[in-house]
């Protein structure tokens, strides 16, 4: 996940399901604690794993609010000082 999109992994081949470029209207995405995030988002990257049957798809979010480009930047920064922990942790 980034500020400007996410890769969200499906169970199975859904990868004829879908074409780059496709939009994507209402994506929902929770984030933390009772957050969540309404918006539409544009498929950029579609791969099959065939060997793992799981597809990758690439999303870009489309006009995000500065309300939830906020809480996208909130969540990132959490995740990053976390995983900074951790590793500090292991040392």
């Amino acid at each position: 996940m980034s500020m400007t999109g996410c890769k969200v992994r499906f169970e199975h081949n859904i990868a004829d399901s879908f074409t780059e470029g496709d939009i994507l209207s209402h994506a929902h995405l929770s984030i933390g604690q009772n957050q969540a995030i309404h918006f539409d988002v544009e498929i950029r990257y579609i791969e099959y794993i065939g060997g793992k049957r799981y597809t990758l798809i690439g999303c870009q979010f489309l006009d995000l609010t500065a309300a939830h480009q906020s809480h996208i930047n909130h969540f990132l920064t959490s995740l990053q000082r976390e995983i900074r922990r951790k590793q500090l942790k292991d040392s």
